[in-house]
């Protein structure tokens, strides 16, 4: 009996020291927990990598000397950055007015910026995660070697797909249109544009704009890496006419010369605002075939073009767009010039 109710006393005495055991595990993590997440004022170290824009210069360089911050954090964040052990690095833009030449007046690459100067922008690249106090040195060092540079236009790459009846009014629209690289002059001057990075928009049936970005270059730098596109789309209905071919650009004696074209005239498709309720006839347009065109032709084919078309024709098709000709030229000779005039 005795020994019965030793067992049960240590039996019950186990189950209360596991129970205790467990109380200040718990309480020894809600401590570390509530430790962590209070604030704390240290030392921070980082290189900064400023991005800006000075002509014929590199556009981002990485300082010499390391940017040392006194900041408020929280004790996960000190902790992650103690353990890590690695030297982060701050991206920031920064106005050219605001970095100095070592050696002003000279072409010197070393330049320095005051970092009283760039508090905002290192404040907010650090976010919420750091409350920067002050800074435990007042300037940082760059270099911005020249480089050569030139302008060259933006050509944009898409894919549009517009819902029936529904059309692109005038060009895409890219803003800026074009752009400055930086790079070594062997690159550079292989480089005659820059291209985006294919867009595309489906079912359109309203105007639209976006941002896209470029596509970057090895070893080439760009003053900017995207741009903007815009584009207006119209609703339109599609009508059809017939119009006569007109020779232009003939000599003064074309008279004599005849043109008999084939075929001698030409189906025009053209496309307005479905809310426009003109009435065009065939007045309203002029196609024309060139004179010279027809006699330097090699075969017997001249091109077509519409010279003429009402202003409110947002797009036109012309069918067919090349026509076959014959010249045939009547003359008088000394002999037959009472005859009349024949045909050669």
């Amino acid at each position: 009996m005795f020994a019965d109710r030793i067992k049960r006393v240590f039996k019950r005495a186990g189950r209360d020291w596991f129970i205790l055991i467990i109380a200040l595990l718990l309480a020894s993590f809600m401590w570390i927990v509530q430790s962590f997440s209070k604030g704390y004022s240290t030392y921070f170290s980082y290189k900064v990598a400023v991005k800006t824009y000075m002509p014929g210069r590199s556009q981002i360089s990485v300082s010499n000397n390391v940017l040392v911050i006194r900041g408020k954090s929280s004790g996960y964040y000190i902790m992650r950055k103690n353990y890590t052990k690695k030297l982060d690095q701050i991206d920031i833009s920064v106005d050219p007015k605001l970095i100095r030449n070592v050696r002003p007046g000279s072409d010197s690459d070393d330049f320095y910026i005051l970092n009283d100067d760039i508090m905002d922008q290192v404040q907010n690249t650090l976010g919420k995660d750091l409350q920067l106090e002050w800074f435990a040195s007042d300037t940082l060092f760059f270099v911005f070697p020249l480089q050569y540079n030139k302008k060259v236009p933006v050509i944009a790459r898409h894919a549009l797909k517009y819902k029936p009846q529904y059309m692109a009014t005038g060009e895409l629209l890219i803003e800026p249109d074009s752009i400055t690289i930086f790079g070594e002059r062997d690159i550079i001057d292989g480089i005659n544009s820059v291209y985006t990075r294919v867009f595309e928009e489906n079912d359109i049936d309203e105007s639209f704009e976006g941002i896209v970005s470029l596509v970057p270059i090895n070893d080439v730098e760009f003053s900017q890496k995207d741009v903007s596109y815009k584009s207006k789309t119209v609703r339109y209905v599609e009508n059809t006419i017939n119009v006569p071919i007109t020779i232009v650009d003939a000599p003064p004696d074309f008279p004599d010369v005849k043109v008999i074209m084939i075929p001698r005239e030409i189906v025009i498709k053209y496309r307005i605002n479905i809310g426009n309720k003109k009435i065009f006839s065939e007045s309203d347009f002029i196609v024309t075939a060139n004179y010279k065109d027809i006699i330097k032709s090699q075969g017997n084919k001249v091109m077509l073009t519409l010279s003429r078309y009402p202003e409110d024709v947002i797009a036109y098709t012309i069918e067919p767009k090349f026509a076959e000709f014959i010249i045939t030229e009547s003359y008088e000779t000394e002999s037959d010039s009472t005859k009349g005039n024949s045909l050669r």
